[in-house]
């Protein structure tokens, strides 16, 4: 059985697989095949700092959620006032696979495309807490104006996003 974590307006999202599934392993995390897709599914889009990553708490499955803590310097998409917002996530789900860079840890500058926990819930810290629209196509790095997969899936649409400039992403979401 995986762990799941509720998210606003979309369902449940299975965070990771069930016993039989690798560490880490998102079987039923939702896929997009365009940015228009993935932008409609997110209640924010964001531009931010990674300043903190938190334990979080043990499931019931046994497995062990993280908060990440992100200083957001520029809204996309959707509206946002405060300066911080917290990111849950599966502690394993970025790790221990040769095709993912751990996108959480401090320092990292981010694009994240997220949704608002369906309960208003708050991060451990106070702060608002989200989850990713989809673990293999929420989250790219920023360096300079160059965007970067976090999770390298051979799907098209992480690949066509990496290849903009964030000018191009901030140009493609003001279209839709």
């Amino acid at each position: 059985m995986g762990v799941v974590l509720a998210a606003a307006g979309f369902g449940f999202i299975r965070l990771v697989g069930g016993d039989d599934d690798a560490p880490g392993s998102i079987p039923d995390d939702p896929s997009f095949g365009t940015l228009e897709e993935l932008a409609a599914s997110s209640d924010l889009v964001v531009v931010g700092t990674v300043r903190v990553l938190r334990s979080g708490e043990t499931q019931a499955t046994g497995a062990r959620t993280v908060q990440t803590v992100v200083q957001v310097q520029d809204v996309l998409r959707g509206e946002y006032t405060e300066t911080l917002l917290a990111v849950a996530t599966l502690e394993s789900a970025y790790s221990d696979q040769p095709t993912v860079r751990d996108w959480r840890l401090p320092g990292n500058r981010v694009v994240a495309f997220l949704v608002a926990s369906e309960d208003g819930a708050t991060g451990s810290g106070g702060e608002p807490l989200y989850l990713p629209v989809s673990h293999r196509q929420s989250f790219y790095f920023l360096e300079g104006d160059d965007l970067t997969a976090a999770y390298q899936d051979p799907g098209v649409l992480g690949e066509q996003i990496a290849a903009m400039t964030l000018s191009e992403l901030v140009s493609a979401l003001a279209r839709d």
